[in-house]
């Protein structure tokens, strides 16, 4: 067995920290969560990002 670098054993802490916060979560919670944390990191930095406005797909019907 290879000996894991301190650097590679701390990413994978923050790994296991980070699903055993996150393992229960919904999809819409866990993308709620990392939005929300996500605009804090933004803030604290004094980023803004210019929001932009996705086109609306026109629906495709399609004779089989």
């Amino acid at each position: 067995m290879m000996n894991e670098s301190s650097a590679m054993r701390e990413i994978h802490e923050i790994r296991e920290h980070i699903y055993m916060e996150t393992k229960g979560m919904t999809p819409e919670e866990y993308n709620a969560r990392v939005r929300q944390r996500s605009i804090v990191l933004l803030e604290s930095y004094g980023i803004q990002l210019e929001t932009v406005k996705c086109p609306e797909l026109k629906p495709t019907h399609r004779v089989v």
